[in-house]
């Protein structure tokens, strides 16, 4: 946005490595400078550039430029307004001085109005005073009233609304939690982990759940019950579904332990339990996680959680009490009317409906990831698409299933969570062998083999699994076989999704 630090960077190139000039870029003020001897003294470095537009501008104007370098991403007037926190009436005024001086820059979009400093302006005002502490005080509760509000709505009816507003405001959030954690406030990490805990599950955000790594694990207390989870979420999102277990279980069986975290332990417990290939144990702990969301009023949650008791109950081959759980689980998501609880309901009918009734379980899962997909739901779009594919390679013809499988790849090397790559994998290498791919096939099953033990198959899939493994066993030729296992160990699981990805698109 500052065109003269373009040209002056342009300059720069002739005498170092762009790459050195991107490393060095912190000192920018003065690294970029002009070697040009005519022209005006107060244009030969970025730093003198921007003084003196500072120096143009009122006391006011001033101290409100410092106090607004509090946030590192854009911000609307009602942010401005409870970081400025000026006489009423005058937040606007000072916003749209700054904008005509043109040290700060309104982006465009529809209302509301989105501000947003210049980075080069960013950097010079921390690097001349800052903020000051009563501006990035008033930050924080900025960023703590955001998500107090944010919480209830992300579970009701205008979800994409505020869940976009989180999303924009994730630089600030982070900007807060660092100075929370660098100033020794523990409680204010953990009250943003918290109420961000779900949001960042289904967003497919293990930094944010992180956040609630090494916070002090007092239970009685929610939010600090609530990011220990967190952290054991986003354990399990790496794949670690043994330490996600292991932390869960700490918490969920304290006596000490809060309600709300209580019941978030006992999902997240589910959720190991469903990747170390346990749906028994699985369900269970998702019973008891319904009745600690009920025994804290929280109705979305309950919901969400008796889906997956659902589902696991469908794992195991009960498919009459998944689908008696699953009448109660949709007639409360119709009554709450929030799209990702719908759209996990519908997914879960996909999963339950997906051999007794393939029509209708390919129509339950597309309704979930299109609700999904409209609130930003990463987690819910992916496994209704994997479902989807699983569905399609196994009845009806295998091309579309195919193209489809690159799109469910696709979506989980962008958002990362390996147990769930492994699960898209696994259906894979049943439609492989299907349509003759064996070496492919074998190659993938050997991938698996050696890095995927922690999320064992189990259920009608592991079935599906084993007749597919048993079919390549009998169809690849000794010398075949061994040069797939060979090669196959050598992969990680990323490099063999890239390989299948390659397969399927090629």
């Amino acid at each position: 946005g500052l065109p003269l630090a373009i040209e002056f960077a342009a300059a720069r190139v002739r005498g170092l490595a762009v790459e050195d000039l991107v490393a060095r870029l912190d000192a920018r003020l003065d690294l970029l400078t002009s070697d040009r001897r005519v022209g005006d003294e107060r244009h030969r470095t970025l730093r003198r550039v921007i003084d003196w537009s500072y120096a143009l501008l009122t006391p006011d104007e001033q101290a409100a430029l410092r106090a607004l370098g509090a946030f590192t991403g854009a911000f609307d007037l009602a942010a401005a307004e409870a970081v400025l926190e000026p006489p009423p009436g005058t937040a606007a005024d000072l916003v749209v001085r700054l904008v005509d001086r043109s040290v700060l820059h309104r982006e465009p979009g529809p209302a509301p109005a989105r501000y947003r400093l210049l980075e080069s302006v960013r950097a010079y005002v921390h690097d001349r005073s800052g903020p000051g502490e009563a501006a990035l005080e008033r930050h924080t509760r900025w960023v703590r009233d955001l998500l107090a509000a944010a919480e209830p709505e992300l579970y009701g009816p205008d979800e994409a609304r505020w869940a976009a507003r989180v999303t924009a405001a994730v630089p600030d959030l982070r900007a807060a939690v660092a100075r929370a954690r660098h100033a020794g406030r523990p409680e204010v990490v953990a009250e943003v982990t918290a109420r961000l805990w779900r949001f960042a599950c289904w967003r497919l955000r293990p930094d944010l759940l992180r956040w609630g790594a090494g916070l002090p694990a007092d239970r009685s207390d929610p939010d600090l019950g609530m990011a220990e989870v967190a952290a054991a979420s986003a354990a399990w999102a790496s794949g670690d579904v043994a330490g996600a277990r292991a932390a869960v279980v700490k918490v969920a069986e304290d006596a000490a332990t809060h309600p709300v975290a209580r019941a978030a332990a006992y999902e997240v417990l589910g959720d190991a339990l469903t990747g170390a290939g346990q749906p028994n144990r699985a369900a269970e702990a998702y019973a008891r996680g319904v009745a600690s969301w009920q025994d804290a009023a929280r109705d979305a949650d309950a919901t969400i959680c008796a889906a997956n008791q659902a589902l696991a109950r469908g794992f195991v081959g009960d498919e009459t009490g998944a689908q008696q759980l699953l009448t109660g689980v949709l007639a409360r998501a119709a009554q709450i009317g929030n799209p990702s609880t719908t759209a996990f309901a519908r997914y879960v009918e996909g999963e339950v409906l997906a051999d007794l009734a393939p029509d209708r379980a390919l129509a339950a899962l597309e309704d979930a990831r299109r609700l999904a997909a409209s609130v930003g739901n990463d987690l819910i779009t992916g496994v209704s698409l994997t479902a989807a594919v699983a569905v399609r390679g196994r009845h009806g013809p295998p091309d579309p299933a195919l193209a489809l499988y690159a799109e469910a790849l696709a979506h989980w090397h962008r958002t990362g969570p390996q147990p769930l790559l492994v699960t898209t994998l696994r259906n894979l290498i049943v439609l492989l062998v299907r349509i003759g791919r064996d070496r492919a096939a074998a190659e993938l099953a050997a991938t698996l083999d050696t890095h995927a033990g922690d999320h064992p198959s189990f259920g009608p899939e592991r079935r599906r699994y084993e007749t597919a493994r048993a079919a390549l066993a009998a169809r690849l030729d000794p010398g075949t076989a061994a040069e797939a296992v060979e090669v196959g160990r050598r992969r990680s699981v990323r490099q063999a999704s890239v390989a299948a990805l390659a397969v399927v698109t090629g």
